[in-house]
């Protein structure tokens, strides 16, 4: 390969297959980002292991700890990041009892080795047989021993895929820095390390590889090494572009390597004093490997300038930005904050960044600076751009930010049909302090649909309850609308698409009656069976109808939804009314003639009874007949065969009016609709008269509301309650008349 351009493709194909591998794989990063610590939540970071999941970060405090010998298997978790506090704090890594590795891992896809100091352990890092691993911005030393397997800083062996090794400083090594073995190597990148005094072998080494492709070595410092800087041992340099690093008082620059890039120096890269700690191998200020590193903008220094080569640019600041992790769900407005650590005593005056969002779903809004925020407090001002899944940004003013906190707030809105589980990563691509004169470092975060998501909370408010039953049913009669988390959580039945069975079955969890959700065959019956038929019964002009539907011989059913056809244009649908039942659910949509109806409750039928009521208005210039059909009438969600038909004849005007007809017998019809918001009606038929008294009671048995008390002649009489100053529950309606007592069950639904 050897040339920059080429390189830079490599790298943008490395990224494209990121996002090829985010639509295909579905998701990698879903449903968990926590961060773990050691050792307050666990003491040995093998213990924390144990309960990661992917994409959790392993949060190491200052110490001196075991590493982690680690096979990975196919459930085991992917992209978890082990991180300890820095090197410069003292976050120690000595090797494994029995093991020779500081950290050992295999088959651990997407993991990621940063901010430890290594020692004591034959080998510093080596990994095997994985994909997408990172190990940066490490110090590792005292790597001794003799005999097999020699001490390195860094391996990796067979078959590794977009290897990252960068920003490492590797020193005081008996054998060898970097080490490269065995089989197939795709894209392993080495770039930005410091690989100082090794004792007896190779800076970097690339040995028995059978096909290498798309690598890069470059930007490194290697010096004061028994062996060559770099070497390829029997295996061709492939298209391995080595370029851009500084080799000096080695036992030769390369060997096996036809045809170095460009950039390669080979004087002193003068350190800023003896080399005797790691902080002495910042540059000095003269050093020749300052702004000489690789050209690629993929490599450049913060403040825009080439790359500086070796480990430890610098003016490099412990200062950490962050973006937090938020929590929200499709079509919410969402506010990502991003933090900054401790800046005292540092004289900040200027932060750039610049932030990558995935745009798909995710729509920018805009990006401030609260009133709490450091910035604010400091009276800076804020200058940013967004555009194509990119924000950059610019923080400054005359005062110096002070301590740590708050530093500014993305504003997104989250697409309406995203998927459930699901993750959206916001990462940094650059973040630097003074104009580029500090560089930082940063930590990702993002926007995630909780992980706890209940089945059956189509309202999204963290718990399933009447209003979700009540929500179902406005969405199947097109007055309300769902995204596609809600038609996912709202399909408790396991069925193929929402129907009014799975607003029964929410309303029967709410009343107890099963555990969990989506339901199974052995945790609910969802057969149901029946014959529906309509009455013979007289309508009368210019008066109401109350229209019972009857099942014969039912067998568990807990909705049900059906077509209605009328023949008389004359004739107006009122309402529908479940059967009084405990808590039924009635909702209808359509017009003349042409309607549908959704009815389900808490209690499934059996036997021969009620079914549903139908109410219709007969005007007074109402004559002849009217034909009432249902047809697609379908059971829970079992579809029954036929149809059911009626032709009702009207009688004139006058016929019925209050008083000519006496009612036979006391009723307490159930009150419609039900559960309701925030108006429902009571309907009762008297057939003496009575003294009658219509009493409110909440769940606690305390009156509420006296809605009818005296004396009224025989008659059928309908009374509203308006509930509007009530909060939603259930309450019970109690008639008393005469001798006669029923109560019915009310539902307010807010």
């Amino acid at each position: 390969m050897g040339n920059t351009v080429t390189g830079f493709t490599d790298r943008v194909w490395f990224l494209s297959s990121w996002l090829i591998l985010f639509f295909i794989v579905g998701l990698p990063w879903t449903t968990h980002s926590n961060i773990i610590h050691v050792p307050d939540d666990y003491p040995t970071i093998a213990g924390a292991v144990l309960f990661a999941e992917d994409w959790d970060t392993i949060s190491v405090a200052e110490g001196v700890y075991e590493g982690l010998y680690y096979i990975a298997g196919v459930e085991s978790p992917r992209y978890v990041t082990l991180m300890g506090s820095g090197w410069h704090y003292g976050t120690v890594i000595t090797g494994v009892p029995g093991v020779y590795e500081g950290f050992y891992l295999m088959h651990a896809d997407g993991w990621r080795i940063t901010n430890f100091e290594i020692t004591q352990s034959r080998i510093g890092v080596r990994v095997d047989s994985l994909k997408s691993c990172v190990i940066d911005h490490n110090y590792i030393h005292g790597q001794y021993g003799s005999g097999y397997p020699y001490p390195f800083g860094i391996i990796g062996r067979f078959d590794t895929q977009n290897l990252r090794i960068h920003h490492n400083l590797i020193t005081d090594i008996n054998y060898g820095g970097i080490l490269i073995r065995y089989n197939n190597h795709n894209g392993v990148h080495i770039y930005n390390n410091t690989i100082e005094d090794i004792h007896w072998y190779e800076g970097i080494q690339f040995c028995e590889v059978d096909f290498l492709n798309a690598s890069v070595v470059t930007n490194n410092i290697i010096t004061n090494c028994g062996g060559q800087g770099v070497e390829f041992a029997y295996c061709s340099q492939g298209n391995t572009e080595v370029s851009y690093n500084c080799i000096f008082e080695t036992n030769g620059p390369w060997q096996n390597v036809p045809n170095p890039g460009p950039g390669n120096i080979f004087v002193s890269p003068q350190f800023l004093l003896e080399p005797t700690i790691p902080e002495y191998y910042y540059l000095s200020e003269n050093s020749p490997c300052i702004d000489t590193g690789n050209p690629d903008p993929y490599y450049n220094d913060p403040n825009g300038t080439r790359s500086d080569m070796g480990a430890f640019p610098y003016g490099y600041a412990l200062v950490e930005l962050q973006i937090e992790w938020v929590s929200a769900f499709p079509g919410d407005t969402v506010d990502v904050p991003i933090t900054i650590s401790d800046v005292s005593n540092l004289e900040v005056i200027n932060i750039e960044f610049t932030i990558a969002y995935p745009y798909e779903d995710l729509e920018f809004l805009y990006l401030t600076i609260p009133p709490n925020s450091l910035p604010q407090q400091a009276g800076w001002s804020l200058n940013y751009s967004g555009s194509s899944g990119l924000i950059d940004a610019t923080l400054e003013g005359q005062t110096p930010l002070n301590g740590s906190g708050l530093l500014a707030v993305m504003t997104y809105v989250l697409d309406e049909n995203v998927f459930p589980d699901s993750i959206w990563h916001i990462s940094f691509d650059r973040a630097c302090l003074n104009h580029g004169a500090l560089e930082t470092t940063t930590v990702d975060g993002g926007i995630r649909i909780p992980s706890n998501l209940l089945f059956g909370d189509v309202s999204l408010n963290g718990q399933v309850t009447m209003q979700d039953a009540s929500l179902l049913f406005d969405y199947l009669v097109e007055e309300v609308n769902f995204n596609s988390l809600q038609l996912h959580l709202g399909e408790v039945s396991g069925q193929s698409g929402l129907t009014a069975y799975d607003g029964a079955l929410i309303t029967q969890f709410c009343f107890e009656q099963f555990p969990l959700f989506p339901v199974e065959g052995g945790n609910v019956a969802m057969y149901a069976e029946g014959d529906l038929y309509i009455s013979e019964i007289t309508a009368y002009a210019g008066e109401e109808l109350e229209l019972p539907v009857y099942i014969e011989d039912g067998v568990n059913v807990a909705s049900i939804e059906c077509e209605m056809f009328l023949e008389n244009e004359y004739v107006e649908l009122i309402e529908i009314a479940g059967p009084g039942h405990d808590v039924w659910f009635s909702r209808y949509t359509g017009e003349y003639p042409h309607y549908e109806l959704y009815l389900g409750g808490n209690e499934p039928l059996n036997g021969d009874q009620v079914l549903f009521y139908i109410t219709f208005h007969i005007p007074d210039t109402a004559s002849g007949s009217f034909m009432i059909r249902l047809d697609g009438i379908m059971l829970n969600e079992t579809e029954i065969a036929g149809q059911v038909t009626r032709e009702i004849d009207i009688q004139p005007t006058g016929v019925n009016n209050q008083g000519s007809e006496i009612p036979h017998e006391f009723a307490f019809r159930p009150a419609y609709p039900n559960p309701f918001n925030p108006v429902t009606t009571l309907v009762f038929s008297i057939p003496t008269m009575s003294q009658v008294r219509l009493t409110i009671y909440n769940s606690l048995g305390q009156v509420v509301e006296i809605i009818e008390s005296g004396m009224l002649p025989a008659g059928r009489y309908s009374r509203m309650w308006n509930a509007t100053e009530y909060s939603s529950g259930v309450y019970i309606a109690e008639l008393i008349t005469g001798n006669n007592r029923q109560c019915r069950k009310l539902m307010l639904v807010k």
